[in-house]
């Protein structure tokens, strides 16, 4: 479902352009991300907030994560690794404080399962 002016809620109608994009500059694994969660799960502009703050830290991570594979570990000490270490700690607070932790298709709200919760 697209998000409208009018399909928001009138006290949510000023606050929300006609539909949420993904950011352009996102990977494609983000979009697919976003799409999977916007508007099913993420519908408030604060909330649209913290999700591109999560997935700029999980790109980030991802292409630490490639820079260490192309130089084979971390040359020189340049901070790869604690780049990377630190965008995935980032990602996992933001998907925790979006609720994105926890499995709400069976309705209970329970930890969902790692193989359910996406990693860069």
């Amino acid at each position: 479902m697209e998000i409208t002016r009018d399909t928001c809620p009138p006290s949510q109608r000023r606050a929300k352009p006609k539909q949420w994009c993904c950011p352009e500059y996102l990977s494609v694994g983000a979009e697919v991300l976003w799409k999977t969660l916007v508007p099913k799960r993420i519908r408030t502009p604060e909330q649209i907030a913290l999700l591109v703050a999560g997935l700029e830290s999980r790109d980030l991570a991802e292409n630490a994560r490639e820079l260490l594979e192309a130089y084979g570990g971390d040359p020189d000490g340049r901070g790869i690794a604690v780049i990377r270490l630190e965008s995935l700690r980032t990602f996992a607070t933001i998907w925790s404080a979006l609720g994105l932790d926890k499995d709400v298709s069976d309705g209970t709200n329970t930890p969902a399962h790692s193989s359910s919760t996406p990693t860069p």
